[in-house]
């Protein structure tokens, strides 16, 4: 049944001087927390950390209640100005291209969706720990947005792509992660668009976010999902303490932008970084590539831009047997690269205390 459960939620977090030193832009309703001062702010998606309002405890300006079901006995759902008992009636009635408001509650059985809609959550986060609260089949596309869905059955994740799938202000969770009960937050057997939210699990067993197929020959049908799963990541804050995303065999991951805390795992067909923020919290490393030896899990890896840093031992780990196929041509790294990864015509120079890859002469 959904319900709500208690569990412990972290803040980003960090001293005055690491904010301030940094100056993010905090997505809208995005919570930072100065450990030393005891500040928190939020974030509004376009003012810089330095120049938001403190949070305290005599003043809560900014700051939006986010709606949270415990009673999943009203499930209507408004579309096109008509209210329906159930979100799967609205889905129904929907026409291509409609957006379906949630007015409490998913209810406690999975929801498919097999059009192209917008699912506007409306503030509800929802936590079904016995069923995927949310599947997009081949022949769906959905953009959901304003809320979240989290579920932490043994294998079973919280967001099932196999069509299309687009999350604007999308929240994807998982709380327990331990033997008998762990699995992936989201699996993407499609393609998926993350424009922005906040991304969350233990990282105790599972990775985070599965792009790819963890058995290609097993898992990939024809009609039933993607030959060649994609994943393009433009925003949001990934926090997981194994590898926040796994992409996986057969998978194509973009990322354009986001914080990422955790490590990057490729072994699909391709990963292309342009940009982002990548930090290490456990004395480890953001990447992890291996080659493992067929035509989906080659690894292929480019790096364009990004900043790397942290408490890393080494940028990018060899987690396999073969030699890899990685071109880097951009980008800021706390740590020297190993130059066989450098593309040609470039090279990486120190400055500022940075590792900078740039394009020679430049």
């Amino acid at each position: 049944m959904a319900t709500v459960y208690k569990t412990t939620f972290k803040l980003r977090r960090g001293t005055m001087a690491e904010w301030d030193a940094k100056n993010p832009i905090l997505s809208d309703g995005e919570p930072g927390f100065a450990i030393d001062k005891n500040i928190l702010r939020i974030g509004n998606g376009t003012t810089a950390w330095k120049d938001l309002p403190d949070i305290n405890g005599s003043s809560t300006a900014g700051l939006e209640v986010l709606k949270i079901y415990d009673d999943s006995s009203d499930t209507s759902t408004t579309v096109n100005g008509k209210t329906y008992d159930t979100l799967s009636e609205a889905i129904a009635a929907a026409n291509a291209g409609d957006e379906v408001v949630i007015q409490n509650s998913l209810g406690d059985n999975t929801i498919s969706i097999d059009k192209e809609l917008t699912i506007n959550l409306n503030g509800v986060e929802t936590v079904n720990n016995d069923i995927t609260p949310m599947t997009i089949a081949a022949s769906g596309k959905a953009t959901l947005k304003n809320g979240g869905l989290e579920c932490n059955k043994n294998e079973k994740p919280a967001l099932l792509v196999n069509g299309e799938a687009i999350l604007d202000n999308c929240n994807l969770s998982r709380t327990v992660d331990e033997k008998g009960n762990s699995y992936y937050t989201a699996v993407n057997h499609g393609k998926m668009t993350i424009n922005s939210g906040v991304f969350s699990a233990p990282g105790v067993i599972s990775s985070m976010i599965e792009n790819g197929y963890q058995n290609y020959a097993a898992e990939y049908v024809a009609g039933r999902n993607q030959q060649y799963p994609e994943l393009i990541v433009n925003g949001g804050s990934f926090f997981n303490g194994f590898y926040a995303i796994k992409n996986d065999d057969g998978g194509k991951l973009t990322i354009n932008n986001g914080e990422f805390y955790g490590t990057i795992l490729n072994n699909g067909v391709e990963m292309i970084i342009n940009d982002g923020h990548f930090t290490t919290l456990d004395g480890y490393y953001p990447l992890s590539i291996r080659d493992l030896g067929t035509a989906v899990t080659p690894g292929r890896t480019i790096i364009n831009g990004g900043i790397f840093d942290g408490n890393c031992k080494t940028i990018i780990k060899n987690s396999g047997d073969r030699p890899l196929n990685i071109e880097i041509k951009g980008g800021k790294f706390i740590l020297a690269l190993d130059e066989q990864y450098i593309a040609e015509g470039y090279e990486q120079k120190f400055v500022d205390g940075w590792y900078v890859v740039t394009k020679k002469g430049e």
